[in-house]
C-alpha cells in the first residue's frame, strides 16, 4: 500500500507540472501512474481479503465496486 501512496503522490506532482507547463504528454504520464495506483490498491485489497479468510476474520472492502 505504501507503494500505491507514493505512486499517487508522484502522479499528483506530475499532474501539477503538466498543468503548469500545459504538457499533454505529462498528463498522460500522470494518468498512467494513477492507473498503476488503482491496480496496486486492488491487489492490496485482494491480498488482505485472502489473509482475512485464512484467519477467519470478516473483511469487506467498502470501496469495492461489487
Amino acid at each position: 500500500m505504501i507503494e500505491a501512496v507514493n505512486t499517487q503522490m508522484s502522479a499528483f506532482v506530475t499532474m501539477v507540472d503538466a498543468l503548469e507547463k500545459q504538457n499533454n504528454s505529462l498528463v498522460e504520464q500522470a494518468n498512467g501512474q494513477l492507473d498503476q495506483v488503482s491496480k496496486l490498491t486492488e491487489d492490496y485489497h485482494e491480498k488482505l481479503a485472502d489473509l482475512a479468510k485464512d484467519y477467519k476474520v470478516n473483511y469487506k472492502n467498502k470501496d469495492a465496486n461489487s
